[in-house]
C-alpha cells in the first residue's frame, strides 16, 4: 500500500494552507458555532469566500464552470479546513447537490441552480427526515400531488439541520402514494422562501438551534426542479446518504488530531495540565489509545477516497467510516471529561483555554451519530453489503 499523496496533491494542499492563512476562521461571523461535528461552526460568509476562491465548485466538470479537479483535491480541502476549525459548516452538501444537479436536473435547474451554489449565495439542507420516518425513510408521508407544470407538496420534515440558515433543501418526497413501498418517491430542489413552508426551532443540549421542524403546507414547486424521472428518487436518495455519510465523516479525523493536539499542549505546557496529568497517570494511556483509534478512522477515510478517485462506488465502506469515526469522537470527548474531571464540564474557564469548544463537543458527540443513519443502520449496512449476511426474518 502506498499512503502518500502526489506532488500535485501536495501542491494544492499547500494553497489550501495558504488560503486559510489570508482567511482566519477567527475574522468570519458564523451564525452557529462549532459543535464538533468536524466542519466548524455555520458561517455564510466563509462560504462565500470558498466560493470565490472557487473551492465550491472544485470538482464539477468545466462546461458547468468548475474547475474539474479529481475527488482527491476536495478531500484534501476539507481535511485542511477541518484540521483549521474552518466555519464549513454551510458546505455539508458541497458534492451532493451539485452532482445530483449536473447528472439529473433539468436544464432550468442547471442554469439557476449551479450558479448560485458556485458564487455561495445559496446553501442547502438535506430534508429527509420525518417525525415517523427517521430510520425507516421508506415510511415518509410528505406528498407531491401533480398540479399541471408543478407539485404541491404537503407533510412535515424534522431534525432539519441548519434549515433556518440555509436557502434551498434537497427535499425527499412521495409522488406516488399508490406505488410498492419506496417506488413512488423523488428528490427536488425547493427554495425556503416559497410561500407555505414555515420552520420551527428545535433547542439541542447545548442551547444551541441547530435542527428545525419545518412544515409544508400546499408548497407549489415546479416540476423543472424535480430531479430524475417521476419515480427515481429511491437510488438518488441513498447515493445523497452514501455521500453525506462520507464527506461528513471523511474529515473527521482530522478535526479530532487537531483537538488532540490542543489538549496534549495543555496537559504538557500549561502548569494546570501538568498537575492534571501527574495526578491521573492513566490518562496517558488512555490518550495514546484515542490516537491509535483516530489514526484508524483516517485509514477509513483514505480506503473509501481512494476507491471513490478511481470512479468505484461505495457500498458498505463509508457506514464503516461512519459508524467507527462517530464513535471515536463520543470515547475522545468523554475521555477528556473524565480527565478533567469538574473542570471538563464547564462552559467558560479561564484555566482551560478550550473549555467552551469542549462544551459544544462533548454535549454533540452522541448526535453526530445520529446524524446521517443512526449506528445501528450503519451495523445493518456493513451486514448486509460488507458481509452479505441476510436478515432472520
Amino acid at each position: 500500500m502506498n499512503f502518500s499523496f502526489t506532488p500535485e496533491d501536495e501542491r494544492f494542499r499547500e494553497e489550501v494552507k495558504s488560503f486559510l492563512k489570508q482567511n482566519s476562521s477567527n475574522s468570519f461571523e458564523c451564525e452557529n458555532p462549532d459543535e464538533g461535528f468536524s466542519m466548524g461552526g455555520f458561517s455564510r460568509s466563509f462560504y462565500k469566500r470558498l466560493g470565490e476562491a472557487g473551492y465550491l465548485s472544485l470538482i464539477w466538470p468545466q462546461e458547468y464552470g468548475g474547475r474539474g479537479e479529481p475527488l482527491m483535491k476536495q478531500f484534501i480541502l476539507l481535511e485542511e479546513l477541518a484540521y483549521n476549525k474552518a466555519p464549513f459548516c454551510a458546505a455539508q452538501l458541497i458534492e451532493t447537490v451539485p452532482h445530483l444537479i449536473i447528472e439529473y436536473g433539468s436544464e432550468r435547474a442547471k442554469q439557476e441552480v449551479l450558479s448560485r451554489i458556485k458564487s455561495g449565495d445559496i446553501i442547502f439542507w438535506l430534508g429527509y427526515t420525518e417525525p415517523d420516518a427517521g430510520s425507516d425513510l421508506l415510511a415518509l408521508k410528505m406528498t407531491a400531488q401533480e398540479d399541471g407544470d408543478y407539485f404541491i407538496i404537503n407533510g412535515q420534515k424534522s431534525c432539519s439541520t441548519w434549515a433556518h440558515a440555509s436557502d434551498w433543501i434537497l427535499l425527499l418526497v412521495c409522488t406516488d402514494p399508490e406505488a410498492p413501498r419506496g417506488r413512488g418517491l423523488n428528490l427536488c430542489l425547493v427554495d425556503k422562501n416559497l410561500p407555505g413552508i414555515k420552520l420551527a426551532p428545535v433547542i439541542n443540549l447545548a442551547g444551541v438551534r441547530t435542527h428545525n421542524d419545518v412544515f409544508f403546507d400546499d408548497v407549489r414547486v415546479h416540476k423543472d426542479f424535480l430531479l430524475g424521472q417521476k419515480g427515481s428518487g429511491l437510488s438518488l436518495m441513498f447515493a445523497g446518504l452514501e455521500s453525506d455519510r462520507f464527506w461528513g465523516r471523511a474529515v473527521k479525523p482530522h478535526f479530532l488530531e487537531r483537538v488532540l493536539g490542543e489538549v496534549l499542549s495543555f496537559l504538557r505546557d500549561d502548569p494546570l495540565g501538568q498537575e492534571i496529568l501527574a495526578a491521573k497517570p492513566w490518562a496517558r494511556d488512555l490518550l495514546a489509545q484515542i490516537r491509535i483509534e483516530i489514526e484508524i478512522s483516517r485509514l477509513f477515510s483514505l480506503q473509501c477516497i481512494s476507491k471513490l478517485n478511481r470512479g468505484v462506488k461505495l457500498s458498505y465502506e463509508a457506514s464503516g467510516l461512519k459508524l467507527f469515526s462517530e464513535e471515536v469522537g463520543v470515547r475522545f470527548f468523554n475521555a477528556l471529561v473524565n480527565i478533567l474531571g469538574p473542570l471538563g464540564t464547564v462552559k467558560e474557564s479561564k484555566r482551560l483555554p478550550f473549555a467552551q469548544d469542549l462544551y459544544y463537543y462533548y454535549l454533540g458527540s452522541i448526535a453526530c451519530t445520529i446524524a446521517g443513519g443512526t449506528a445501528e443502520i450503519q451495523r445493518d449496512t456493513i451486514a448486509r453489503f460488507g458481509l452479505g449476511l441476510k436478515s432472520g426474518g
